[in-house]
């Protein structure tokens, strides 16, 4: 099975980065991403956009008009079609830039948490899953979570330029969150959270009636499949825990670009808690933003705690929960979406 060979790769590398000298403990996790980047790339027939790719690719490099508004991206496919590359020479780019990006993010963090923010972003359906079928949007989430750094240095510029390149190339969406550097970094006052938590839920319901007393009404039902309440309930709790956290403890202002990216996170999932999907794929993607917060905020609540049974608990549970989490949507639930049959394409040139 494909996906436990990747898990046990991958494991041991992490491992093996705990045991080694610490000046190798980087190299170790570029192996991890070194083989998720080739994993991904060299997927054939892989994600439930993958066709789409490919006849985009087909229009591309023949002139013909291509249906994305990211030009940027336009380009890169015809460049790739004038040095003679395949279609699978465009996934295994968008793989490294995508894998290269949240490396460089993860190895910014302190060097404890390498470890088990590598495990979250291997494991997490959202986030290495999931970025084998949303491509371009992974490309453009790889490259803000890695901007997050440029919100922490007061650099705007900078972030602005990186969210617009992103923006431009892979996918407009994360140009909706440049105006987000004037609030991630900032202290949101609890009666803020209460408001914005209430115009989020009570206000959405109300705009959501007034919708349905109009002809447009007919919509809600047809065009929006609710999302899996288990799965809304489950990171809306974690979300939950992590907001408490964040009332309890102290931590380094650094960090609360973070937690500030998680009551967002938050908000969208209640949203969708008490909306029955309406808007459901749009709020989904916009949140799987946000979302990202949980690769730091995870094994910061691992290493967070005082006692060191704590921590040992905490870090066991959390490894076997994500292990069993990463076997659910890999190998139980890979067909239904698009992760099964796994092959290979190593043709990279005509």
């Amino acid at each position: 099975m494909p996906y436990l060979f990747l898990y046990i790769i991958c494991i041991l590398f992490l491992v093996l980065s705990q045991i080694v000298n610490t000046k190798y403990r980087k190299t170790c996790i570029q192996f991890v991403f070194l083989f998720l980047a080739l994993f991904s790339g060299l997927r054939d027939n892989v994600g439930i956009d993958y066709s789409t790719y490919v006849e985009l690719f087909d229009d591309a490099i023949k002139g013909n008009e291509v249906e994305i508004k990211e030009y940027g991206f336009v380009l890169l496919m015809r460049f790739i079609g004038l040095i003679g590359g395949t279609k699978q020479l465009l996934f295994l780019v968008c793989s490294i830039i995508t894998n290269v990006f949240f490396y460089k993010f993860i190895i910014r963090l302190d060097p404890k948490y390498y470890f088990g923010a590598t495990l979250v972003y291997i494991t997490v359906g959202p986030f290495y899953l999931t970025s084998l079928n949303l491509i371009r949007q992974y490309v453009a989430m790889g490259i803000f979570i890695y901007s997050i750094t440029f919100i922490q240095q007061r650099k705007f510029i900078r972030y602005a330029v990186a969210l617009l390149l992103a923006g431009f190339c892979f996918h407009l969406s994360v140009l909706l969150f440049i105006p987000l550097y004037f609030i991630l970094c900032r202290k949101i006052k609890w009666i803020s959270k209460l408001v914005l938590f209430l115009v989020f839920t009570v206000g959405s319901k109300i705009f959501i009636y007034f919708i349905s007393l109009t002809p447009f009404g007919v919509y809600l039902n047809m065009i929006f499949s609710p999302p899996s309440l288990f799965l809304v309930i489950l990171f809306g709790s974690i979300s939950l825990y992590f907001i408490y956290k964040e009332a309890k403890s102290d931590f380094n202002e650094d960090y609360r670009v973070f937690f500030n990216m998680n009551f967002f996170s938050f908000l969208l999932l209640s949203l969708l808690a008490v909306n029955n999907g309406f808007l459901s794929e749009l709020i989904l993607r916009m949140n799987n933003y946000f979302m990202l917060s949980m690769i730091f905020l995870i094994p910061y609540i691992v290493y967070e705690q005082k006692k060191q049974i704590s921590k040992i608990s905490y870090a066991y549970f959390l490894l076997f929960f994500l292990s069993i989490y990463f076997f659910k949507n890999s190998i139980l639930d890979g067909e239904s979406i698009s992760l099964l049959p796994y092959d290979i394409d190593i043709n990279l040139f005509y």
